[in-house]
């Protein structure tokens, strides 16, 4: 009777050390992920502008930030420009703007992006025509081989009349919207 008593006891230690062994194991990769989190780059967009340059032409001004630790490294930035609501039977023609380069953004550092928009006659013609827009920006940027991707979005009010002088050119808003 005591063998099988033993038995018992030590079948149910090794349950209960299995158990252990799996719950500290997966305590182990939160933590683990969580550092990993913590212990990143982060960039957000900290500032927006539609602006025109000394001819007249249209340019954005974005200012991005690695608020992270770690350096966002091959870093690249993408944008889509086109019309809030698109015109009856008007076929899509939006802005596709790729930064021709990757660059590295190193902790609390701005990115300062002035994008001329000369090149992209269709938004001349928007703003005539009173057209709201909308910029849709992705910066990618890699962690190691991680790769990374912080969103954001700013729609421009060119249906409203423009703020007072000295201020913005037009109204806006603009947001942060997601990160990996």
């Amino acid at each position: 009777m005591a063998t099988v008593g033993a038995a018992t006891f030590a079948v149910a230690a090794i349950v209960v050390a299995v158990i252990s062994m799996r719950e500290a194991r997966a305590q182990g990769q939160m933590l683990q992920a969580e550092v990993r989190d913590r212990m990143r780059p982060w960039v957000g967009l900290f500032g927006f502008d539609f602006v025109r340059d000394h001819t007249g032409k249209p340019a954005l001004r974005l200012q991005l930030r690695n608020f992270g630790p770690l350096p966002a490294r091959r870093a690249r930035l993408c944008l889509i420009i086109e019309p809030a609501q698109s015109n009856p039977g008007e076929q899509p023609n939006p802005i596709n703007y790729r930064e021709p380069t990757q660059k590295v953004l190193v902790p609390e550092e701005d990115g300062n992006y002035r994008i001329s928009l000369a090149q992209f006659p269709q938004l001349e013609g928007w703003i005539s025509d009173g057209r709201d827009t909308v910029v849709k920006g992705t910066f990618e940027y890699a962690l190691d081989e991680r790769v990374l991707e912080s969103k954001f979005e700013a729609t421009l009010w060119f249906s409203k009349p423009p703020p007072p002088s000295p201020g913005p050119l037009v109204e806006m808003n603009w947001r942060n919207t997601f990160a990996t």
